[in-house]
């Protein structure tokens, strides 16, 4: 920590004797951020957090869920391994590998203050949003269980007493269409406002199937927002909000890139030279694919929130409560070529209820801070999926058809005093008790006869029911210690512990695998610093962590002797993980200012040892060791308005899509090279002109101007079926845009 603070004293300094002639005015704003439950500085919390406002965001051009995952480092987002509708986060190396209703997500997302426990619907536009906050490390004490990576905090915008809106219309390649507004209307003066906000999203595919015509990653989407305040007395506020989001589009780009001349996939094509050609020439453009069975991706989601807030002279109270249902279905040609080889057909309906309780305030003259709560979750719905493998071979078709019911308590308290006006300290605790239930119905069908049979066996037929429910109990913690050193400068050293909670297999193909796996435990052990130098115009941040993961959750893809592919989720032993997060922003001049950040993780297996043996040399999925990301703005004021301009290039590390490594099988570096995403930077950049008094603004942007469209994502099978498919990247786009704002802005 030493070292970081005499690295940033260093630049400070260095800045201040080459910049001697720049504008003295240019100041870097104060960023508010809620990582306590309350409003902050963001340099004054012990926290390491990225937040970017709705206008930053707006600015730069970032309009998707997706593309937040580049200025925050340590922090990727990419879709999910089977459906677009769904979105993978990572957040310094912890990640949810499938997303199964079993299997509880690593990084927690909160819309409104409003708990989402499954990603779908998160792949749409951004509809209306005030804030977007990263937190990074877990969060267990203040957020709950299912936060040992992280924390994603969406804010969207709550009404006001004030008549005022705004109309967007895009327009660009692949004939993009974007229309979306909001209106804020004032009903009763003071008292009651409401305000409305759309989203409808249309474009073509990008990707022809050779053996059809049709085009393939393509968008339609329509997402929508209505939200109510009512402030009948000045303590009390009430905010509710219902909001709905559909999309139907057929699935991105996937190519077949290999499989095994000895595999079951090649044999079930008529020999690898089949494959093999039809790999050499659909891969000569990541724009061609060749998929026998269409492909479709479609979700709908309706959520309810109710946010009170009552405040005294001592604390504020709040509840914060609301209604969730996801509904989804895919089907999917999961290798991407033109023989079948394996189809998949599934699809999700879940409902979730949650109520929570805060209590925030001060006392002592404002030394003693504090927040505390209780929380309850339910949910209960279906996961469904049929799955074809080489029906050329085996006989059978699989059905793994789950119902689930779920229950989650928790209660937490945390506490921040400062012993000086330099010097704090910082500690809480959470308690949760989690209740997984799971109804099991899977089975195998013969296709020649419809013939059904359990998977597991000794069960009844024609259902092949059988349920079971286990408790899993977790404790979190927070411990921090910080101190200013100088005015802007706060060094601080913080251990925390969070709790993934454990769950059920749904996917359990005979008794000895219908059993539970184990809650993960992530402990950190994280030093920071937050400073701001040269008057307030560069600000420097950075953290150090090392996360020590026991009973990690690892989904295994596994081929029974019969042929027959399923995933197995266990507890893989021990992990750890290490690494280092930089953000910098420096206002060069009143109108330049330029921004980076960068992010490195090093994980490692400690203990990993199953059925199989000594599994350490496998990989991590999905984590990228480094990213980096560098932007910059410029703003100048002309006579008919102000003009900006924004570029942004972010890169990202090689990633391995699948944990296989198995040195043993001769075909194991062909197996690693296929399956590693290659590292990859995308250029971004936006031109627009604000005619402010006109409440007029145009844009021009471009996505990916290099036209990166190297592969993202490799979905893979291993040994005995053996192949790899890959979707690639989206290519360049670029467009136009206008902003109308209207009333009070």
């Amino acid at each position: 920590m030493r070292r970081m603070l005499m690295s940033g004293v260093a630049q400070a300094a260095l800045l201040a004797v080459i910049t001697p002639a720049m504008a003295q005015e240019a100041q870097l704003s104060e960023i508010v951020v809620t990582a306590r439950k309350v409003q902050e500085n963001l340099q004054d919390v012990p926290v390491a957090v990225t937040v970017q406002t709705g206008e930053q965001l707006a600015a730069q051009g970032v309009t998707r869920l997706n593309e937040i995952g580049r200025i925050a480092p340590g922090f990727t987002v990419r879709e999910g391994s089977t459906t677009p509708t769904a979105m993978t986060l990572v957040i310094r190396g912890q990640t949810q590998t499938d997303p199964l209703a079993t299997l509880d997500p690593s990084v927690g997302v909160y819309v409104d203050g409003y708990y989402w426990a499954r990603a779908y619907g998160l792949n749409a536009d951004l509809l209306d949003v005030s804030s977007v906050q990263v937190l990074k490390g877990p969060q267990g004490t203040l957020f709950g269980r299912n936060t040992t990576g992280g924390a994603l905090l969406i804010q969207t915008n709550d009404p006001t007493h004030d008549f005022s809106g705004r109309l967007r219309v895009l327009y660009g390649r692949l004939n993009e269409t974007t229309l979306d507004g909001a209106i804020n209307v004032p009903i009763v003066t003071d008292k009651i406002a409401v305000r409305f906000a759309a989203l409808r999203t249309t474009r073509d595919g990008y990707a022809t199937n050779v053996l059809d015509g049709v085009e393939y990653g393509n968008r339609d989407s329509l997402a929508a927002r209505v939200k109510l305040l009512i402030t009948p007395t000045e303590p009390l506020r009430i905010v509710l909000s219902a909001e709905y989001f559909h999309t139907d589009s057929r699935n991105p780009n996937r190519h077949l890139v290999w499989a095994s001349p000895t595999g079951l996939a090649a044999r079930q094509a008529g020999g690898i030279a089949n494959l093999n050609n039809e790999i050499q020439q659909i891969t000569s453009s990541p724009n061609l694919m060749a998929v026998n069975d269409g492909e479709r991706a479609i979700a709908k989601t309706h959520t309810y929130t109710a946010t009170v807030t009552y405040s005294t002279d001592f604390a504020e109270f709040k509840y914060v409560g609301g209604l969730r249902r996801v509904k989804t279905h895919i089907n999917s040609d999961l290798e991407g070529s033109s023989y079948p080889i394996h189809f998949l057909d599934g699809g999700q309906g879940l409902k979730q209820s949650s109520h929570e309780l805060q209590a925030t305030g001060e006392a002592i003259d404002g030394r003693l801070r504090f927040a505390a709560g209780v929380f309850y979750f339910e949910e209960s719905g279906f996961d469904y999926s049929f799955s074809r493998v080489l029906p050329a071979i085996l006989l059978t078709d699989t059905i793994y058809d789950g119902t689930i019911d779920n229950k989650s308590k928790g209660v937490y308290g945390q506490l921040s005093f400062a012993l000086t006006d330099a010097l704090s300290v910082t500690g809480g605790l959470r308690y949760s008790v989690d209740d997984k239930g799971l109804t099991s119905r899977n089975r195998a069908v013969v296709r020649a006869t419809g013939g059904v049979s359990c998977l597991i066996a000794g069960l009844s037929l024609p259902l092949c029911e059988i349920s079971r429910s286990d408790r899993f109990r977790g404790t979190s913690y927070t411990a921090s210690v910080d101190y200013k050193v100088l005015p802007d400068a706060l060094l601080y050293v913080k251990t925390s512990r969070g709790f993934r909670s454990g769950g059920e297999n749904l996917r359990a193909i005979n008794a000895a695998v219908f059993v539970p796996f184990r809650p993960e435990v992530a402990t950190d052990y994280e030093a920071g610093l937050k400073s701001e130098w040269l008057d307030r115009r560069l600000r420097l941040n950075g953290a150090i962590y090392r996360t020590d993961v026991e009973d990690i959750q690892r989904t295994t893809n596994i081929v029974l002797p019969t042929g027959l592919p399923t995933t197995i989720i266990s507890n893989a032993g021990k992990a750890r993980f290490t690494g280092v997060e930089l953000e910098s922003t420096f206002a060069i001049t009143p109108e330049l200012l330029v921004s980076a950040s960068y992010g490195h993780v090093s994980p490692k297996y400690i203990v990993y040892r199953d059925a199989l043996g000594d599994r350490r040399q496998e990989r991590f999925q999905s984590v990228a060791k480094n990213s980096f990301t560098v932007s910059g703005s410029y703003t100048h004021a002309m006579p008919i308005g102000e003009l900006n301009i924004q570029a942004s290039y972010s890169w990202l590390d090689k990633i391995p899509q699948t944990d296989y490594n198995n040195p043993a099988n001769p075909e194991n570096a062909a197996i690693l090279r296929v399956t590693t995403a290659p590292a990859a930077g995308i250029l971004n950049a936006r031109v627009s002109l604000n005619v402010q008094d006109a409440g007029w603004e145009v844009a021009l942007y471009g996505r990916n101007l290099t036209d990166n469209q190297r592969p993202s994502f490799v979905a893979f099978l291993p040994p005995p079926i053996a192949w790899a498919a890959v979707n690639y990247r989206e290519p360049r786009t670029f467009g136009i845009e206008a902003t109308y704002h209207f009333g009070n802005r």
